[in-house]
């Protein structure tokens, strides 16, 4: 059921393959840890990989470092040949399936989109700094119950899927996002030359 719906979301085999093996490769980290006496559980593998794919700069930039400096007619431009969203609307994307989820996290069901495009469809109503705190705000809100999450509230299927695995999805579904933004940043020349790596 999980996934024939990726399917129709557009996501290919060849990613559910790679998210099946980041969760693998998750509880084999957690594993060798406690050999180490590091004793990483679940829960703070799922923390830092949602905190280097949101806000802290690692091997690859996070989506709040993309998004920084970013204006209103920057985040809306789009490529001269048309086929692309543009950076706002492939943050409305990522708030959608934010909001989804927390609101999942937060015992309710949210309805499913009739399709996977009208979840990059921007409101028009939001300046961009709005729409921005509202990614920053909803992301806090999902790190916050996955603090409140005990280990084997990992494993639960939610609603078809373990909420371990959904979680890891979202950090992963931000840094692919990311590379879209950064793309387009270096497109329209407002992305830096040089990046400090701090």
């Amino acid at each position: 059921m999980v996934i024939s719906f990726l399917l129709t979301v557009g996501v290919s085999n060849y990613l559910i393959y790679f998210l099946t093996k980041v969760f693998d490769f998750a509880n084999e980290m957690q594993r060798e840890a406690e050999k180490m006496s590091m004793k990483l559980s679940r829960q703070e593998i799922l923390l830092h990989s949602m905190e280097f794919a949101f806000q802290r700069d690692g091997w690859n930039p996070p989506l709040m470092k993309a998004l920084e400096g970013l204006n209103e007619r920057q985040a809306n431009w789009r490529p001269e040949t048309g086929v692309s969203n543009t950076i706002l609307e492939i943050v409305t994307h990522l708030i959608f399936y934010k909001e989804q989820l927390l609101q999942r996290l937060l015992g309710f069901e949210p309805s499913e989109p009739s399709s996977n495009d009208v979840t990059f469809t921007a409101s028009g109503e939001q300046t961009w700094e709005q729409v921005v705190a509202k990614l920053i705000k909803v992301h806090q809100d999902i790190q916050s119950c996955l603090n409140d999450l005990q280990d084997e509230d990992l494993d639960r299927p939610f609603p078809h899927f373990p909420i371990g695995g959904q979680l890891l999805t979202l950090a992963m579904h931000d840094t692919y996002h990311t590379g879209q933004i950064i793309l387009f940043r270096k497109l329209q020349g407002s992305w830096p030359s040089n990046r400090d790596y701090s």
